[in-house]
């Protein structure tokens, strides 16, 4: 998962929008995107769910921690082994605004009564990517999920649920569910006993 649009946790990597949308949408980008501006470093207990769909389904279960410095979060898993060892460590990186709309542009914002989906389609002709759409709900003003849809069919989805904790909008729970040709991935990312820097 190295795609700067495709890592982890999607609250912590879209924050990109804010300045991109239509003026009436901008505040609810801004409390959605980064829902925690003062949130600078934090780190939680993780569990890692994965289910591959590839004729047989298998099943892992990996525990671990989850280090979050802004803007880069690190997913150490400690009981990941053989050819699994590659994914012990995941860093995902927060891109920063200016890199993100050099590639994306905003193409549309509606809204359905519920939630306000953004809809992103990346500038370079022969991008993997046909779209990107981040849904914000109305009534708490965090992301709902986000969908990446690929030129070959392919799809992920990212689902975050999120939590009160020491006075910040965490995602103690994610939901990840991949599409590609020939395969697929159900994840669920459950995060606990966070540990606040401030």
């Amino acid at each position: 998962m190295n795609h700067s649009m495709r890592n982890g946790a999607a609250p912590l990597l879209l924050t990109f929008l804010l300045g991109a949308a239509p003026a009436t949408s901008t505040a609810l980008l801004q409390s959605a995107l980064d829902p925690n501006p003062s949130l600078t470093a934090y780190t939680a207990a993780a569990k890692l769910d994965v289910t591959l769909h590839a004729g047989l389904p298998i099943h892992k279960t990996f525990n671990g921690t989850m280090y979050y410095n802004r803007p880069t979060q690190r997913l150490v898993l400690n009981d990941a082994s053989g050819e699994l060892s590659k994914y012990k460590e995941m860093r995902m990186t927060l891109p920063s605004k200016d890199e993100v709309l050099h590639e994306y542009a905003l193409t549309s914002t509606t809204d359905d009564g519920s939630a306000t989906h953004f809809v992103l389609a990346p500038k370079a002709e022969n991008s993997r990517v046909k779209s990107v759409t981040v849904s914000v709900d109305d009534g708490t003003r965090l992301i709902h999920d986000v969908h990446w849809a690929y030129t070959n069919g392919s799809s992920l989805v990212i689902a975050p649920t999120f939590q009160q904790q020491n006075g910040y909008s965490v995602p103690a729970h994610e939901d990840v569910a991949a599409r590609f040709p020939g395969y697929s991935v159900d994840a669920a990312l459950g995060l606990t006993n966070f540990n606040f820097s401030h």
